[in-house]
């Protein structure tokens, strides 16, 4: 994660995963920024993957509530992150919805270089 921050609603939803089609078709359309690679097909075959015996009880162990305590455990408290004096490249996707960039501009000014 990086950054301390309230858990987005992409994030819970993609962490939260129901098992559904519909769900499924509603987590492609949060991760595909170019909507034409967001086909039915591709609905269908990651929704039936998620339908292996065992991927949903490991995969929602991974993540359980509250999904908030998951997301702290892997970010950095801002003491941290105004420690960092080295060179720093930070990426984030402009267009992503799992965790909105708009969330982050506040954090990313905390660090020196």
């Amino acid at each position: 994660m990086g950054v301390e921050m309230d858990m987005p609603y992409g994030l819970n939803e993609v962490w939260g995963y129901k098992e559904t089609r519909e769900h499924m078709a509603e987590l492609i359309d949060l991760f595909a920024y170019d909507k034409k690679f967001a086909t039915e097909k591709l609905i269908t075959v990651r929704h039936v993957a998620s339908q292996e015996p065992g991927f949903h009880e490991a995969f929602s162990s991974m993540f359980p509530h509250s999904r908030q305590s998951s997301t702290d455990n892997l970010s950095f408290p801002n003491e941290k992150i105004k420690k960092i004096k080295h060179k720093t490249l930070l990426v984030h996707g402009r267009e992503d919805k799992v965790v909105p960039v708009f969330l982050c501009p506040s954090k990313l000014i905390k660090v020196v270089n």
